[in-house]
């Protein structure tokens, strides 16, 4: 997603001069004070977008409630997620959004759209994938298809009030080479609308993302990794 709070960094480079020009459009590019002049990190507002934006709709999006009271409620949306999953595989490049549509007409908040159509269907295009009941190639189109959904849906219902001017910022990316980014998205645009300034990039080393690290203040600094074979990383 591209937005004026969300901005992309490239401070690598093949040779040092060509480094050095690029850390200072990076410091031309960012609001000061750099992390020299920032006073000590005080993380209330990171605990407050966490608690009161993200973890709760997380939470009521995966909670099972008993059995004979949300029986035919679960199983609606059950429904509901197979049946935009497999518009979002077939042919039609408009059906997926159209389904979207009619759901957003109902009511249905935007965040409920993002927690439990979006990621529920995603989460089964990796299941259809590694059950083989799918190839890669139609997972991939899918997905593309979520990203579309997902970057057009946050624009179109984000405020202008919500525009991060309080100076908080957060670096929430993936490490390079790191193919699976739609979870982070998610998790991108919730901050988003509690007002956060964000970096997301992507990154095409490990040095420009270092580079971006050391020499500019981020009050919070996030991953998104696939796999533990890549913590090291």
């Amino acid at each position: 997603m591209t937005d004026v709070n969300e901005q992309s960094f490239s401070a690598g480079a093949k040779n040092d001069t060509a480094a050095t020009s690029q850390v200072r459009s990076l410091r031309s590019r960012l609001p000061l004070p750099l992390w020299r002049l920032r006073p000590a990190f005080q993380p209330v507002k990171a605990v407050r977008a966490l608690k009161s934006q993200i973890l709760p709709k997380i939470i009521l999006a995966l909670k099972s409630m008993p059995a004979t009271k949300a029986a035919a409620p679960e199983q609606e949306q059950f429904d509901s997620v197979q049946k935009f999953a497999a518009l979002a595989l077939g042919d039609s490049e408009n059906a997926a959004m159209g389904f979207i549509e009619g759901v957003l007409s109902q009511g249905v908040p935007v965040e409920d759209v993002f927690l439990k159509l979006l990621i529920p269907a995603a989460r089964h295009f990796g299941e259809l994938w590694e059950t083989d009941a799918t190839d890669f190639a139609n997972v991939s189109i899918a997905m593309s298809r979520l990203q579309r959904i997902l970057r057009e849906l946050a624009e179109r219902s984000f405020s202008p009030s919500q525009r991060g001017d309080s100076g908080e910022s957060a670096l929430l990316t993936t490490i390079p080479g790191e193919q699976h980014s739609f979870g982070l998205s998610i998790v991108s645009e919730f901050f988003r609308r509690d007002g956060w300034n964000l970096c997301t990039g992507p990154f095409a080393s490990h040095r420009e993302l270092t580079s971006l690290v050391h020499n500019h203040w981020f009050d919070v600094v996030g991953f998104s990794v696939s796999s533990d074979r890549r913590l090291d990383e």
